[in-house]
């Protein structure tokens, strides 16, 4: 008999996983909910949620990827994101989208319909082990997982780098003292998204052991309430 606890089954790896407690009891309507989410995967609600920043930082992502690249992108999101990323790399390069979700896994499948060669597969990213990348894309996803995920899921992640290739995360970040979304955020966030604040406090490189392989550039917008941290392998490595 499985335990009840272990209710997805990885198709890449041909083994069950389990659905973290804190994904169903934190995002079920968000993310589990068909009667809930249809209403969140638009446009108007990305701009809603980053304070009319969803353009900016999608622009600040796309800019790190080529034609050509191979991509990953761990989670789907809302919004027409993942259609532009696939339209940016094109028919010369790949794109996957995993989710350990598979309704999300699923949503991401048909935004990628017009892309047949390009998958979205339904799995774990602390255990995910596929192809290597170009460009791996966390979009929004640290603030989500504890920091004994965001570890676990940072060094995992950096094994699937080709060696000309990078990480892009898009998150919070350290919203300067005169912001005025500061003490909303802190607020908000200790509300409804417990594991975002550790961003605050730390940058993404210290949540995994010291790493002296990768060069680690970090770029704040909107008056520090975001970042896009770029990792990429030093030269020689």
């Amino acid at each position: 008999m499985v335990s009840k606890d272990f209710n997805n089954f990885d198709k890449e790896k041909g083994k069950l996983f389990r659905i973290p407690g804190y994904v169903t009891s934190l995002y079920k309507k968000a993310y589990m909910d068909r009667r809930y989410f249809n209403h969140f995967d638009s446009d108007f609600f990305a701009y809603l949620s980053t304070f009319g920043n969803y353009g900016r930082l999608s622009r600040a992502l796309l800019e790190e990827i080529d034609t050509g690249d191979s991509v990953l992108k761990v989670g789907n999101s809302y919004g027409s994101l993942i259609k532009r990323i696939a339209e940016k790399v094109g028919e010369d390069g790949f794109v996957e989208i995993i989710d350990i979700l598979p309704v999300q896994a699923n949503n991401a499948r048909l935004k990628l319909t017009p892309w047949p060669f390009f998958k979205a597969t339904n799995a774990d990213a602390e255990y995910f082990k596929g192809n290597k990348y170009d460009v791996i894309i966390c979009y929004f996803l640290l603030h989500e997982l504890p920091d004994e995920k965001k570890s676990r899921v940072i060094s995992n992640l950096l094994t699937l780098l080709t060696p000309h290739g990078k990480i892009v995360f898009i998150d919070y970040y350290r919203p300067h003292r005169f912001n005025y979304l500061r003490y909303f955020l802190i607020w908000l966030n200790r509300l409804i998204e417990p594991f975002a604040e550790s961003l605050m406090n730390k940058e993404i490189r210290d949540f995994i052991k010291e790493d002296t392989r990768h060069i680690w550039r970090v770029k704040s917008y909107f008056g520090g309430l975001y970042q896009k941290t770029v990792v990429k392998f030093k030269k020689g490595e």
